[in-house]
């Protein structure tokens, strides 16, 4: 068990290196992007593991690029990965994928996480307790300060975003 659900390529999937829409500019020049990570916050608790790795990445890599692009001293707004684990479909005790995951936040955005935290004390059926409808309005409207994409890299046989 791993959380990670490895899938095929879909036909409209992008493929680094190949043909894409996907146009962005280098953003850190030397490839170090230390200074811009969001504090660590665990998947799993002593109640046990949400299976939510493929949200939890997802969401520090767009609060990674929140802080690259705003300033490192920046107090960067932290987003709720439980919220994204629930809403992109994450199944307890087996995952999900990477690209159903960012067409989630693509289309559906994202929250703060102090609108749906992930509390120290909070059982597996709590992290993925029905989300009130007033979250999942509210989570578009973070869809206007994001371009998301993604794309796959094939290495030895294996898909990676």
């Amino acid at each position: 068990m791993s959380g990670l659900i490895v899938k095929p390529q879909r036909a409209q999937d992008k493929r680094f290196g190949g043909t894409t829409s996907i146009v962005a500019p280098v953003l850190v020049a030397d490839g170090q992007w230390d200074a811009f990570i969001p504090h660590p916050e665990l998947q799993r608790d002593s109640f046990g593991d949400t299976f939510g790795c493929v949200s939890f990445s997802a969401v520090n890599c767009l609060e990674t690029m929140f802080r690259q692009k705003n300033n490192p001293g920046v107090v960067a707004p932290s987003f709720s990965e439980r919220f994204t684990a629930k809403q992109s479909g994450t199944v307890p005790g087996v995952g999900n994928d990477f690209a159903t995951v960012a067409d989630c936040i693509l289309n559906n955005g994202v929250i703060l996480d102090i609108q749906w935290p992930y509390l120290p004390d909070m059982t597996v059926a709590q992290f993925y307790a029905d989300l009130p409808q007033d979250l999942i309005d509210n989570a578009k409207a973070y869809i206007r300060y994001f371009t998301i994409g993604h794309q796959f890299i094939w290495e030895i046989g294996r898909a990676h975003v």
